[in-house]
């Protein structure tokens, strides 16, 4: 296992955000997001350079949220393409994406430890909120060293593929304000974070907070250490929403 941080490649997507009063039905907002965008800035905050990989599009989604109980539920304007999974020599690669835009059929071929956000795999995407099984996952999860979704997504995942991955190597399942119970090689771990912070929308958390995450267990390879690291940037990254 690779202990070094340094060597990190980002697999994702940019969007633009189009936020949506889940009263009214009115679009208030707009801002550059997607993945890419959280994960980039989280991993320079801690002054690494990581490749970066965006495919050939930005993606338009449509945010639906629940101003009072900050909620948010995404769909997707238009089906994406389908690109395969890039070459690179990095020693560690973060996938996380809107849809299935990236194929990952491929990634048997990657030599690093991959870490993939289950979010956009198991996204329906044709409608606010709604899930999909991921059909691949079970001939993919060999090749993939950690397996990250909430509790939700993960409920899209044959009950025996997530077993085995809890066993042999590593999932995270994020459980919003109750933290996050992660499995790692047969040992289990429920994480809180101290600060509980309720800002207008969560859009980026997700993936800033497992930028951290894989960052710090790279470093340490301590699942305590990375949460608690994870937990604590990711407060700070929801402070600064507005």
């Amino acid at each position: 296992m690779s202990n070094s941080p340094e060597s990190i490649a980002v697999i994702s997507t940019y969007a633009t955000d189009h936020f949506i009063n889940s009263k009214t039905r009115e679009e208030y907002k707009e801002q550059k997001g997607g993945p890419v965008e959280f994960l980039v800035r989280a991993l320079k905050k801690l002054g690494l350079k990581p490749s970066v990989f965006t495919g050939s599009e930005t993606l338009s989604v449509d945010i639906l949220v629940d101003l009072e109980k900050g909620d948010e539920f995404g769909r997707i304007r238009a089906k994406p393409t389908i690109t395969p999974f890039p070459e690179t020599q990095a020693r560690s690669a973060i996938v996380s994406t809107i849809l299935d835009e990236w194929d990952l059929s491929d990634s048997s071929d990657f030599k690093g430890l991959l870490f993939v956000d289950i979010q956009g795999y198991v996204r329906d995407g044709t409608d606010f909120g709604k899930k999909k099984a991921w059909d691949q996952v079970a001939k993919l999860a060999p090749y993939i060293f950690c397996l990250k979704g909430n509790e939700i997504e993960m409920s899209q995942i044959p009950l025996e593929v997530l077993e085995n991955q809890k066993r042999e190597r590593m999932v995270i399942i994020t459980k919003d304000k109750k933290g996050a119970d992660i499995f790692f090689q047969g040992k289990s771990f429920h994480l809180t974070p101290l600060r509980i912070l309720n800002p207008p929308n969560t859009v980026g958390a997700g993936d800033t907070f497992f930028a951290n995450f894989v960052y710090k267990f790279l470093e340490t390879q301590d699942i305590e250490i990375s949460c608690r690291f994870a937990f604590d940037q990711t407060s700070d990254f929801l402070a600064e929403i507005t």
